[in-house]
């Protein structure tokens, strides 16, 4: 089945009251037409006293997949718990974190469902993608080792390159600008996340990127 408004309307009530007890606000909901994400949800961030604050939240399915609806149902779950987490200003480690996870397995055990962390299309789909489009893209290195990647969407660079370091614990964090296809996998955030990648296989992804350096209001490519 493919995600029309009226359909998930209906399953953001239908679940709100079931699941999450009608603690969710009404949330605007968007048919989108990415390729690489089934479902998003998007919201604005300000600073306040007791830190950063999240509003502004809008849901989006996506139109260009054909699914069960079984799966259809689990990936706007997926979404919800990610809008409740945020919504109410709760603290996880990660997009997926340890909150996620209980969250998700709690509902898979109490509701037969069958949530999953990743609900991306396939990486054979994904890497079918050779558009030529610029990527500003930040590596960073965990403190436990691992490696992650985010793609920035440009209207937000200088506030992902201030508050990455804030919402993981970070080791390094390297800029680069690139046009190759194989970061067009990767969804333009709008707010801090990270996705974890071998290290080994992202050098010959850089090769041709050039390194960015920032003072706090410039990208510019730096000079080695």
């Amino acid at each position: 089945m493919i995600a029309t408004l009226p359909y998930v309307q209906q399953k953001v009530d239908e679940f709100n009251k079931l699941i999450f007890k009608n603690q969710l606000e009404p949330i605007p909901i968007h048919i989108g037409s990415s390729k690489t994400r089934l479902g998003s949800i998007s919201c604005k961030h300000r600073k306040t006293a007791k830190g950063i604050e999240f509003y502004g939240f809008k849901l989006t399915i996506s139109k260009c997949f054909d699914l069960q609806e079984r799966d259809m149902e689990d990936t706007i779950i997926h979404e919800l718990i990610h809008y409740y987490i945020l919504s109410k200003q709760l603290h996880d480690s990660s997009p997926h974190g340890t909150l996620f996870k209980q969250l998700m397995n709690h509902i898979n055990q109490h509701f037969g469902r069958n949530i999953t962390i990743s609900h991306r299309s396939s990486s054979e789909e994904r890497s079918a993608d050779k558009r030529i489009k610029e990527h500003f893209v930040c590596i960073t290195e965990l403190e436990d080792g691992r490696t992650g990647i985010t793609v920035s969407a440009k209207t937000r660079i200088f506030e992902m390159w201030k508050y990455l370091p804030r919402f993981f614990k970070l080791k390094k964090m390297t800029w680069y600008w690139t046009t190759n296809p194989f970061f067009n996998q990767f969804s333009n955030a709008i707010r801090p996340k990270i996705y974890l990648y071998d290290s080994n296989k992202l050098e010959e992804e850089l090769k041709d990127a050039k390194e960015l350096e920032c003072d706090g209001t410039t990208f510019r490519v730096k000079k080695h």
